[in-house]
């Protein structure tokens, strides 16, 4: 399963005093379970979108052909797996690994859903590619 962590540190050096932070994940696996294989050999572009999803909303069917993650803020996001159907719920507070490859979406039950996305692309592809 992911190496996800929540590990809480209060720092008093190479963050300054009083800050605390808090890992809420580090993996080399996406959510489902399939490895990171790579990051494309072109030069980096990093992109940050925030999603704010509808209760009772799909996002469309898709892939990503970068590595990326995912936070929630509010709400909760069930994630699921086109080809096995597997699903997990991400609720707020709470990151995943964003699958690289398999068809995958992600939709909302009774809650509204804000979410914020980091992906680790390179210019010219795509962050996602819709699959009809």
């Amino acid at each position: 399963m992911n190496e996800s962590s929540h590990q809480e540190q209060a720092s008093g050096g190479e963050h300054g005093a009083g800050i605390v932070t808090r890992r809420v994940l580090q993996t080399t696996r996406s959510w489902n379970d399939v490895p990171y294989e790579h990051y494309p050999a072109e030069r980096p572009e990093l992109t940050v979108v925030h999603f704010d999803i509808p209760p009772h909303s799909s996002l469309p069917w898709h892939t990503h052909a970068v590595p990326n993650a995912a936070y929630v803020i509010a709400g909760a996001l069930t994630v699921e797996d086109h080809d096995t159907g597997r699903t997990h719920v991400v609720r707020a507070g709470e990151a995943f690994g964003e699958s690289v490859g398999p068809v995958h979406r992600g939709y909302t039950e009774d809650l509204a859903t804000e979410v914020v996305a980091i992906y680790a692309g390179a210019e010219g592809i795509p962050l996602s590619t819709e699959v009809k």
